[in-house]
């Protein structure tokens, strides 16, 4: 189909059409899994387990926990105010736990959506005995 190699550049807005997060479903994903209430301790009795789970693997020491929390509340409230997460990442770019936090959430939403999308179904019916596989599919990286 094409002699030379050839890259496609495509915008965000292209992953919408399968169930993928953009601009302010992506921020809204982003506040509602920033959330995390502590009644005892410091195993949450509110907030997302997958994400508080990440966090404690890559923050474990008591030092930082606060400090991490903190900031993910800070996220929460501040993305109301920006146009994207982008945008309030870069906001704040001499704050490497914001960065940290903030591509954290991002790829928390987004392979969240990816398992639940319509892309993922197709993936999972081409994958059934007598199917095309993946490398026989059109767009595979074989083709």
């Amino acid at each position: 189909m094409f002699e030379d190699k050839t890259v496609f550049v495509i915008g965000a807005g292209a992953s919408a059409e399968f169930g993928l997060p953009v601009g302010l479903k992506l921020l809204e994903n982003i506040k509602e899994n920033s959330l995390f209430e502590f009644e005892y301790g410091n195993n949450p009795s509110k907030g997302n387990r997958v994400v508080f789970d990440a966090i404690v693997s890559r923050y474990g020491s008591q030092a930082t926990f606060k400090e991490v929390f903190k900031t993910l509340g800070d996220i929460a409230r501040g993305v109301e105010t920006a146009g994207s997460i982008d945008e309030y990442i870069n906001r704040y770019s001499d704050d490497e736990m914001i960065a940290e936090l903030g591509k954290l959430l991002i790829s928390y939403s987004i392979l969240e959506a990816e398992r639940k999308s319509t892309m993922m179904a197709t993936a999972r019916v081409s994958q059934q005995p007598g199917s095309r596989t993946r490398s026989d599919a059109p767009f595979s990286s074989n083709s």
